[in-house]
């Protein structure tokens, strides 16, 4: 919604044209067409224009502009234009891909495993911190798996040490687990 102002304190603004316009080829309109009339706005009343853009997907985030060209008349018929520009944030949010982390499918109590996780970035805008948290009954890892940033487009891979204990929950020592990895990144913001 853009809000338009007439800041005269006695006249009338009449027979205003709006063009609006996107100043990059990321940048589409929707919905209404870009041109607009208003019949009239009288002094220090607000007219509010609804209107529907578009950022493409292949957008970098960032700033981009919404050009509104005026064109308008007074009361006694004098002609006026003015530009301005409404700027629009793109926010692009992360997409990341998780492969499922390597682990032998048999082993012993008291062996000690080296067990990596990789992440793929698949989005636009860089990643934070990535990192991947392992949880199962009867593995105890060394730490957090820790990958680091990821720019877009790249894959990255860790591991960390995990020790083998017997079961605790139930009432097996030995047999099969399962348990959960956890990924966590950050965006930008």
């Amino acid at each position: 919604e853009i809000t338009l102002v007439n800041t005269s304190r006695k006249e009338s603004v009449k027979n205003m044209t709006i063009t609006m316009s996107a100043a990059s080829e990321y940048l589409s309109l929707d919905g209404i067409g870009d041109t607009v009339y208003i019949e009239k706005l009288s002094p220090q009343k607000t007219c509010v224009l609804t209107c529907q853009y578009q950022i493409h997907a292949a957008a970098p985030q960032g700033r981009y502009e919404l050009e509104l060209s005026m064109e308008y008349a007074d009361a006694k018929g004098n002609v006026y234009t003015a530009v301005r520009k409404v700027r629009l944030s793109s926010y692009q949010s992360p997409r990341m891909l998780f492969d499922p982390p390597a682990i032998p499918s048999e082993l012993a109590v008291a062996d000690v495993v080296e067990v990596s996780v990789q992440a793929m970035n698949l989005g636009k805008t860089k990643v934070y911190n990535v990192r991947a948290v392992l949880e199962a009954d009867g593995l105890t890892p060394e730490g957090t798996i820790f990958i680091g940033d990821m720019e877009p487009g790249t894959k990255a891979a860790a591991g960390t040490q995990v020790s083998v204990s017997g079961l605790t929950e139930g009432d097996r020592t030995y047999g099969k687990t399962a348990g959960t990895v956890t990924f966590y990144y950050e965006d930008e913001a």
